[in-house]
């Protein structure tokens, strides 16, 4: 009992901080470093980026150079691409201000995201109903609940210098796919506070923080919502 009211404790001072925790979206990649796909059959094919026809924040169609080969792929045709980002693309430095997240949960933050790396997987689009590969946001927590970047969505401001964006705004929209389950769904600002409990019901420490602090319920507290729940939840 004790462990536990410290924790929801922790939890209070850290949710009023608005700070994002989710990996930036990349969708420029590095020629001399290596990159692979997995098919949908589960086989993985390794080799360099080559090229990639994108649309919005989504990928359509890609190649590697496979010893000297270019192999496409549609997004219909593979599970996950993985890819490393190119010259100055880099992750949002949000990720260095989880000091306290790290006591809360127990685990050290920046070791257990994947920093050096953007990983797409497939996702069937809500309402357009065609698949697509979509830049999963929380690599190395999203054993549970999976957040990826609406291929249509739209963020808050962010900062940028000399037209360069350094850090990221809140996400206005993503595309959540919780394990288990068949389909991903959006979840917005509008709908946060209404499909929380259909996403979070089954963990009784953010129900228990959440009932007594509505107004914590937003996008900008998503990623340690989502975070938190990965650890609690194994």
């Amino acid at each position: 009992m004790k462990l536990r009211l410290t924790l929801l404790m922790t939890f209070t001072s850290i949710i009023s901080v608005s700070a994002q925790y989710f990996v930036e979206e990349n969708l420029s990649f590095s020629k001399k470093k290596g990159a692979y796909v997995i098919t949908n059959a589960g086989e993985r094919i390794d080799g360099e980026f080559a090229w990639l026809k994108f649309n919005r924040y989504s990928i359509k169609e890609l190649a590697l150079d496979v010893n000297g080969e270019k192999k496409k792929f549609t997004a219909e045709e593979i599970k996950v691409f993985v890819g490393v980002p190119s010259g100055l693309a880099k992750f949002s430095d949000g990720m260095d201000r989880a000091t306290d997240i790290n006591k809360l949960a127990g685990q050290d933050f920046e070791e257990v995201i994947k920093r050096d790396s953007s990983y797409f997987e497939q996702a069937l689009i809500p309402r357009k109903k065609e698949f697509r590969m979509v830049q999963l946001l929380n690599p190395g927590f999203d054993s549970k609940i999976k957040v990826f970047k609406d291929p249509f969505g739209k963020e808050t401001a962010s900062i940028g210098v000399a037209g360069m964006k350094v850090a990221g705004g809140d996400e206005k929209s993503v595309l959540i796919k919780k394990e288990g389950a068949e389909d991903s769904m959006f979840l917005t600002k509008k709908n946060i506070d209404e499909e929380f409990k259909n996403i979070f019901g089954d963990c009784p420490k953010l129900m228990e923080y959440v009932k007594d602090k509505p107004n914590s319920i937003k996008m900008s507290n998503l990623a340690e919502f989502v975070f938190l729940y990965d650890q609690w939840m194994k």
